[in-house]
């Protein structure tokens, strides 16, 4: 049974504080993303692409947070069973985790919800996190669209889609400057080699190493069928400001 959307919402609605945000804002938007990442480790991938451990205030949820970083990224699934018993000789985390586990029983069951649901947490996220700065903040928190990294992660899984992406996306109406130069990189090594982005033609520049590590795994993930990637991705495409979807399918049709 899909939860209504008033349960689904729970506390992720009320936060939001404005730049910096209140520490029980921050606190509260951290357990809630935890506690769906539980739930759902699919995103987890995504996640690490931008929310170092370092920017987790609650000392407590980043070791877990980091736990579950490392079992991914040691191939396993961190889901609830994996993690407590991963915690169970660490009752305090183990407590911790099993109320984690609460608020994830909350997110929506739904696959169409989880992923605008999973959006809104990560807005948040950056929202309650931003440092108050004189410029434009650090990089991380520039981001004001995850369906960028969406759509970026699936070219690096399937580099076919990156002629439509560029027939509809310029560089700069990418927001977030990391993943912008990504999509440069992608773009100059399928036009000087002809070969997949990240193998044997161009590499990912020094710098950007920290977001382009998993993004074919977030792809992957996010989209296993090839076969649904086309229509994923433009879904994606259609949720960036500016992008010409007409240019991109007329692409895909070789027109």
């Amino acid at each position: 049974m899909v939860r209504s959307k008033q349960d689904v919402v729970g506390t992720a609605d009320r936060i939001d504080a404005g730049p910096g945000g209140s520490g029980d804002d921050a606190i509260a938007c951290e357990e809630e993303l935890v506690g769906y990442l539980l739930a759902d480790s699919v995103m987890l991938p995504m996640t690490a692409a931008f929310i170092g451990l370092d920017r987790i205030r609650a000392p407590d949820l980043r070791r877990i947070l980091g736990e579950m970083y490392a079992v991914r990224a040691a191939g396993d699934l961190p889901d609830w069973g994996t993690m407590k018993r991963r915690l169970v000789r660490q009752p305090a985390l183990a407590r911790r985790l099993a109320g984690l586990h609460a608020i994830g029983d909350r997110s929506p069951l739904d696959p169409g919800e989880r992923r605008s649901y999973y959006d809104g947490l990560l807005k948040r996220f950056l929202n309650t996190h931003r440092a108050p700065t004189s410029g434009g903040g650090d990089r991380a928190t520039r981001l004001s669209n995850p369906a960028e990294v969406v759509a970026i992660s699936l070219l690096a899984a399937d580099p076919s889609l990156i002629p439509a992406a560029v027939a509809a996306v310029k560089p700069h109406q990418i927001t977030n400057p990391l993943l912008r130069r990504t999509f440069e990189e992608m773009v100059a090594a399928q036009e000087a080699t002809n070969s997949e982005w990240g193998g044997d033609g161009v590499q990912p520049a020094d710098g950007a190493d920290h977001l382009t590590q998993g993004l074919r795994a977030v792809g992957d993930a996010v989209c296993p069928d090839p076969a649904s990637r086309t229509g994923e991705f433009l879904g994606m495409l259609a949720r960036i400001p500016g992008a010409d979807i007409a240019a991109a399918v007329e692409r895909l049709l070789g027109k």
